[in-house]
């Protein structure tokens, strides 16, 4: 009622009567550009023993936000939930780390020794002295001397506190492979045993991701947590070697009929030359080649993705019309494109404006699924709905001989930071 747009569709419904909860239900305002996470159960899988709800509940404070009184976790609760939400991802944003440096700093302040107790109850007093002893390394927060000091005599700490510190300074910025990953989540625990029972259940445990990877029902089910590590390899690699960052959009395959829909609302023909940005296996260039006679450019960073692209452009028959490039979109000339092509997050879509707005010429359109450009007023919008209860809303523009209306690139990237990746 309030104008959001909601992700939960038929498939959803089904799935979830299967037990197969999400993690989050995701609403999105299209004209305000915000979004809107609810979150199940389904998050906590991260948390090495379960959260006590009822006591989170009777612990909850008053803040001002808005101009009302709302209700929120205790200090003492926020701490241990944002370390382990932090070190979940790698401490990969400096924002989380900023989160902590300011909540240490509240007028009212934090009894230590109830945070430090709360995250020993969570199996999570690793990952909060580690979040402290960033906090205060790399933006200097003031901690009390006890909890530096209990922080700095965790040689573990301090070693995973180096690891972070360098990917912040590092001149590229790179994915962990999945050596890597099991590594940082095996030392976040307390000791070895503890550690690897952490990471058997992430490793085997199935999220919305595997659920859609691959569509298994009833007695086949169980199956799942066979397929699960299989599907982490393939997604992030084996070996110690850090993989390229997808800091635009994690893939996440697009189906045919929406495809074909976007290349239509372009209005794709045989004088086009189509770029998608984050081509994945190449199905969008592929399609325009083959039923609509355009050329076809793919740009993707993965160098999985893009041998898939190839294999799929050889399978079709079409690899003389089209062409893969392993590259960061953001450093893409799109100079001889007239069409582009987008299904990435709202940040993704704002990192490339300015590039858009300076590369393409005027007639060139941008058709997006499921994004907004922030500051760029569409030219159609269309909503799609399968009966199998797959759903997208496509956005269209055209360049003119001016620039778009709208914001600023600086403005569209602060308007972009409001929306979580």
């Amino acid at each position: 009622s309030q104008g959001y747009r909601s992700d939960v569709d038929a498939r959803t419904v089904a799935e979830a009567a299967e037990g197969k909860i999400p993690g989050q239900y995701q609403f999105t305002h299209d004209v305000r550009q915000c979004i809107v996470e609810l979150h199940t159960e389904g998050t906590l899988r991260y948390f090495p023993t379960p959260l006590d709800l009822g006591g989170l509940g009777r612990r909850l404070e008053p803040v001002q936000l808005g101009g009302r009184e709302v209700l929120t976790f205790s200090a003492e609760d926020a701490l241990p939930i944002l370390c382990v939400h932090g070190s979940k991802h790698f401490w990969e944003r400096l924002s989380w780390i900023a989160d902590i440096a300011e909540l240490a700093q509240i007028p009212q302040g934090v009894d230590w020794e109830a945070a430090a107790r709360r995250a020993r109850e969570l199996g999570a007093e690793r990952m909060l002295f580690l979040g402290l002893h960033l906090a205060n390394d790399l933006l200097a927060a003031p901690l009390p001397e006890t909890i530096l000091q209990r922080a700095r005599s965790d040689r573990v700490v301090c070693k995973l506190g180096e690891q972070v510190h360098r990917q912040f300074w590092s001149e590229t910025r790179d994915l962990p492979g999945l050596a890597q990953r099991a590594l940082f989540r095996l030392r976040m625990r307390g000791n070895v045993w503890e550690g690897v029972r952490y990471l058997l259940r992430l490793a085997t445990a199935p999220t919305e991701e595997d659920w859609s990877d691959a569509g298994l029902a009833g007695r086949f089910s169980p199956l799942y947590v066979v397929l699960r590590p299989f599907r982490l390899l393939r997604k992030y690699g084996l070996g110690l070697k850090r993989g390229p960052a997808t800091d635009l959009a994690r893939y996440v395959p697009t189906p045919p009929w929406i495809v074909e829909r976007m290349l239509a609302l372009a209005e794709v023909g045989p004088d086009d030359v189509v770029y998608d940005l984050g081509c994945g296996d190449g199905r969008i260039v592929v399609m325009a080649a083959k039923r609509f006679g355009a050329r076809g450019v793919g740009v993707d960073i993965d160098p999985r993705r893009i041998a898939e692209a190839q294999a799929h452009a050889r399978a079709e028959g079409v690899e003389h019309r089209v062409k893969f490039m392993e590259q960061d979109a953001k450093a893409a000339d799109l100079s001889e494109a007239t069409v582009v092509t987008l299904y990435l997050r709202l940040l993704g879509n704002a990192r490339l404006g300015q590039q858009l707005r300076a590369q393409l010429r005027p007639g060139a359109r941008v058709v997006s699924r499921d994004g907004q450009i922030p500051g760029w007023p569409a030219e159609k919008r269309e909503q799609l709905r399968e009966e199998s209860g797959d759903a997208a809303t496509l956005y269209l523009w055209r360049i003119g001989d001016t620039p778009l209306a709208g914001s600023e690139p600086k403005e569209m990237a602060s308007r972009a930071k409001t929306a979580p990746g």
